[in-house]
């Protein structure tokens, strides 16, 4: 929609982003509607993981112009392909717990839209960047708007798949309902679902080799399950993740959470360590940690009694088999 660039601010000795509308005469009119529309969206949405507007206005040529903070680091998108692509560095600093703390910001960010009333519609990991001291911004309200009127039928959405499709977002990210030009805060959810996965799985939560290969995934396909991925440098991915991300993405918005708060306290929870048991191996790594608190709590009287505890198995074995030698 523009190109950015990044200058000198005279007034008060600072470097910004500055990013101009073209004017090709392509599409003018709805370009530039959509440039004020970012331009007083992003203006409304006052949040640490939000870029702040500085200025709005024309340049000499009549060109619209949005001045943002600048911004150091990389995207997620980036930061991804070098997980992908096995880099060491970047598995040892974004381990599964900073990953999890990178999306509990991601999610605040969209909460605090949608609260306002805001949708972003165009939630993907080339629109999320990293900075280098643990800052996380969600960029581009460029499609942002209101949630629109409506559910789309089945049939809305089948038409639209045998349909060269025009609609508001990321076909990779998009949800369902998506296709049929549908948006709900559940909408947002899902595409943020999307992003966490690939983050997290490494893989896409939907792929193909065409454009109507990759819309069939969206509507039809089920993800497979985050916990089967494996990789050498991370290990699998966690049971409780694995279950968050399957409620996001399922295919009816009903199905899924009933709002980003939901998400946050579930992502919160699994930071804290504190899991939901929902298998025997959540149920372990629950007790696991209860008992990691415990020994926090009371190491100096708690540690010996436990030792006590897990020796008596191996006395008694011992016991037993000296009883043996001398019988």
């Amino acid at each position: 929609m523009g190109a950015v660039f990044q200058v000198e601010d005279p007034r008060l000795d600072r470097r910004v982003a500055v990013k101009v509308l073209r004017r090709d005469g392509e599409s003018q009119e709805t370009l530039s509607k959509r440039f004020d529309s970012e331009a007083r969206i992003t203006g409304q949405l006052e949040h640490p993981s939000i870029p702040p507007v500085y200025e709005y206005g024309e340049a000499a040529d009549g060109s619209p112009y949005l001045a943002l903070r600048l911004l150091n680091g990389e995207t997620l998108e980036s930061l991804v392909d070098r997980l992908k692509e096995g880099d060491s560095e970047a598995h040892q600093s974004y381990t599964f717990p900073e990953r999890v703390r990178i999306c509990i910001q991601i999610t605040e960010a969209l909460l605090f839209a949608h609260n306002r009333g805001i949708l972003h519609r165009d939630v993907k990991p080339e629109n999320i960047m990293l900075g280098p001291s643990g800052e996380v911004w969600l960029l581009d309200w460029g499609v942002a708007g209101p949630p629109s009127q409506g559910a789309p039928s089945e049939e809305d959405v089948g038409t639209r798949i045998t349909e060269e499709p025009t609609f508001l977002g990321t076909l990779l990210y998009a949800a369902p309902e998506q296709l049929a030009g549908t948006y709900s805060a559940a909408t947002d959810q899902y595409s943020l679902g999307a992003v966490f996965y690939e983050f997290f799985c490494l893989h896409p939560a939907h792929q193909g080799d065409s454009r109507m290969e990759v819309l069939t995934a969206v509507v039809n396909t089920t993800p497979k399950a985050a916990e089967r991925f494996f990789h050498s440098a991370q290990g699998r991915v966690p049971r409780e993740l694995s279950v968050l991300f399957k409620k996001m993405l399922q295919k009816d918005p009903a199905d899924r959470f009933d709002s980003l708060d939901d998400v946050l306290r579930e992502l919160k929870i699994v930071a804290g360590g504190d899991i939901r048991a929902i298998c025997p191996h959540t149920l372990a790594k629950k007790w696991m940690y209860r008992a990691g608190r415990h020994f926090d709590n009371y190491g100096y009287w708690l540690m010996p009694l436990a030792l006590l505890w897990l020796l008596y198995p191996l006395y008694a074995l011992i016991d037993m088999l000296v009883g043996r030698l001398w019988s």
